[in-house]
């Protein structure tokens, strides 16, 4: 061998020595864990009741038979839930509830028989002694991956009849304060996926780092600088959940009914995709009428799980058919002056975003914005408190608890004092928000000249990304359909996470017959997570221009994910009557009014539902039942003339000329105005040679106001707004 070569070969020696005894010293001082151990999440919540589990999904689990007493007690029975004692065995006739969640369904800060699952067991009990079993299997800090490892184990071993999923926490799993990570790290190298944002790309470099300790160490300490960019897309994704949940699905859904509770406003896109079925707690037919701010935090006091459990128990109801029949919760009372419970501070935050959302949904809403008073003063925004109180005050509420607790807050608000000068301001920037408020407040009256002069002020400031937000809906009220396109251009990317910003501009691009462009903003719409509101806005948008079919597709995809949504069959049977699908319209409506019937279904306006169906059945030719359901309306709406006109069209199409006349007499009566009853009128009288009389309402006609239309509810209004512009993405992380 040459020198030259020698010199190569004693180079490879040193390096290849020199990477051995890098690669043991790594090993032998766990350099390893320790660039780790700050990288990971950590469940620190009541140590001494949980234990490493050996199944390497879950990673930790409750410590059967223990119990801490305090302040708060917290017991585990021997299966190992925060629960009463069970039998492994189901006791004949019982049917098995279980509960799978993180730290709200485990009741963290409240004691054992205050828990939500324990509330509803004790409800259960009242009225069917002995007849079900509601089991906590909740523990802190899980993520649904881990809810479906304990899951299949309790499917295994105790026979459920019924599984809820908590849906809140997200991301990566936690481990324990002072737990070994290494073992599952080993046995699931997804793990290091989970809390790595930047990973070298490569499949050479994947398999390096599963096979050296001295590489993974080099990665690892890499993640811990703060330059390090995120290339990982799986760093704290709820990609695997969801893929663990649509094969939990498929496998055991056919035998074990499976539900969510969406701890938020909407579950998610892709687990509803999958098939989930859910109870969305804070959806506003839920809600009291003046909803305690202290129900929205994850970590509640004791009070608010009363409230958890006559949700889920009437929800339940409607969604399990037969599970529980004629049990029905009642609503929570409205709460009184004083607090409900203690909240954790972090806990408001999350009350104020949740809320915040709720009254964007809900603009007119009086309780929801005194919840949100509330909610602003407990987290000291003093500023966010009174705005929202003054709009609350606008509202003018004539219920007696309402206007007890706007009293409350006012005096609550002075006491606080004046907002702080980083919220409110002066100058430039708070006569912008005060232009703002007054062209809100002026289209909510109905002055739309003044609600443009003060948008055209506003815009002359250069506003903020939050205000110009705030300008594209007020814009979007108004109806200003290049103004609305042309604000959408100015707002942030995070403002388009929101369904309600392509929806919108949607809408405009519509009434201003750029048809192409609205399906652009729709198909944008379509890619945002997923919202029932949303959904419909999406197919009353593509009906207005022309797709039909598309419309119909949106409705079915939604009604798979929710079937129980009486609107989306309605808004089915409108489309299908309209493009001369009978047969298909009729079975939409029969549905509609099976869910309209049933005591599981809330709708806010089930009278206005029920005149778009009778709209539909005439349009069907289904004459007999659009009667029946018009003179219902007309019996316990004796005021509204629209009710009277649409039912003298029906039984005048049916041969009752006699009775149809009378009921447009009846609505002329009613509104002076409503031009369709005039000319319904007319033309019958005509038909049957009455000319004389027929003039006589031909020249009253002449003398309506231009812009004469019906009075009362009329077409169906423009769909909720389903989500806040620029609200934060995710949530923080829940214990």
């Amino acid at each position: 061998m040459s020198g030259r070569g020698w010199k190569a070969a004693l180079w490879c020696a040193y390096l290849a020595s020199l990477g051995l005894g890098l690669e043991a010293a790594v090993r032998l001082t766990g350099l390893e864990r320790r660039l780790l151990a700050p990288l990971l999440y950590y469940q620190h919540d009541q140590i001494a009741l949980h234990r490493p589990s050996k199944d390497p999904a879950r990673i930790f689990e409750l410590r059967p038979g223990t119990r801490t007493a305090g302040e708060t007690t917290y017991t585990v029975n021997s299966l190992g839930f925060r629960d009463r004692e069970r039998t492994p065995a189901k006791p004949a006739g019982v049917k098995r509830i279980v509960f799978l969640g993180g730290s709200t369904t485990f009741g963290a800060g409240v004691n054992d028989n205050e828990t939500y699952p324990a509330r509803l067991q004790r409800l259960l009990d009242r009225r069917s002694p002995g007849r079900f079993e509601v089991w906590n299997a909740g523990v802190c800090a899980y993520v649904l991956s881990q809810e479906i490892a304990l899951a299949e184990e309790i499917i295994e071993r105790y026979a459920p009849d019924l599984l809820v999923f908590q849906y809140l926490n997200q991301g990566r799993r936690a481990f324990l304060l002072e737990q070994d990570p290494r073992p599952y790290l080993r046995h699931d190298p997804a793990l290091y996926l989970e809390n790595l944002r930047f990973f070298p790309p490569g499949r050479p470099a994947r398999r390096l780092f599963r096979h050296s300790a001295f590489w993974r160490a080099a990665v690892i300490g890499s993640n811990r600088l703060a330059f390090m960019p995120r290339n990982n897309p799986r760093y704290d994704s709820e990609a695997d959940s969801v893929a663990a949940f649509e094969a939990f699905l498929r496998a055991h859904a056919p035998r074990v009914p499976i539900l969510l509770l969406s701890l938020d406003m909407e579950s998610p896109e892709a687990l509803v995709a999958a098939g989930a079925r859910s109870i969305d707690l804070f959806a506003r037919r839920n809600l009291p009428d003046l909803p305690p701010s202290e129900i929205f935090p994850p970590h509640p006091p004791a009070c608010a799980y009363r409230w958890y459990a006559e949700v889920i128990a009437r929800e339940l109801a409607g969604l399990v058919p037969g599970l529980m029949a004629d049990d029905r919760a009642r609503s929570m009372s409205p709460r009184t002056a004083s607090p409900c419970g203690r909240v954790l501070p972090d806990g408001h935050e999350r009350a104020v975003h949740l809320l915040d959302r709720l009254t964007v949904q809900n603009p007119r809403d009086a309780g929801l914005w005194l919840a949100l008073c509330d909610a602003a003063l407990r987290r000291g925004d003093v500023g966010l408190a009174r705005t929202s109180l003054e709009r609350a005050a606008d509202l003018k509420p004539a219920r007696p608890a309402l206007a007890s607790e706007i009293a409350r807050l006012k005096a609550a608000v002075g006491k606080a004092g004046p907002a702080s000068p980083a919220r409110s301001g002066t100058g430039p920037a708070a006569s912008v928000l005060v232009w703002l408020a007054q062209a809100e407040q002026a289209l909510a009256a109905g002055d739309a000249e003044l609600a443009r002069e003060l948008a055209g002020r506003v815009e002359a400031v250069k506003p903020s990304d939050k205000v110009r937000a705030r300008l594209f809906m007020l814009y979007e009220g108004l109806g200003e359909s290049s103004k609305v396109l042309e604000s959408a251009k100015n707002l942030p990317d995070r403002a388009w996470r929101d369904p309600v910003v392509p929806l919108a501009c949607a809408g405009a691009a519509a009434s201003l017959g750029r048809r192409s462009e609205a399906l652009a903003f729709l198909a944008r719409a379509h890619r945002l997570p997923f919202s029932e509101e949303a959904a419909l806005w999406i197919a009353q948008t593509e009906r207005k221009i022309g797709e039909g079919a598309r419309a119909l597709d949106t409705l079915r995809r939604l009604l798979d994910a929710r079937p129980r949504n009486a609107r989306a069959w309605v808004l089915s049977a409108e489309i299908d009557s309209s493009r001369g699908d009978c047969a298909q319209a009729l079975a939409s409506l029969d549905k509609a009014e099976g869910l309209l019937s049933s005591p599981g279904t809330a709708e806010e306006r089930p009278d206005k539902l029920r005149h778009r169906m009778a709209l539909s059945y005439q349009a069907c030719r289904g004459y007999a039942r659009a009667v029946g359901i018009l003179e219902g309306l007309s019996r316990r709406n004796p005021g509204t003339a629209v009710y009277r006109n649409d039912l003298g069209v029906c039984r005048y199409l049916m041969g009752r000329r006699s009775q149809a006349m009378e009921d447009w007499r009846a609505a002329i009566k009613l509104d002076p105005k409503l031009l369709p009853a005039y000319e319904s009128l007319a033309a019958a009288l005509e038909s049957e040679g009455r000319r004389a009389e027929a003039l006589a309402l031909r020249r009253a006609i002449e003398t309506l106001p231009p812009g004469a239309e019906p009075r009362g509810p009329g077409p169906p209004e423009r769909l909720p707004k389903p989500g806040d512009i620029l609200y934060p993405g995710r949530y923080p992380r829940v214990f």
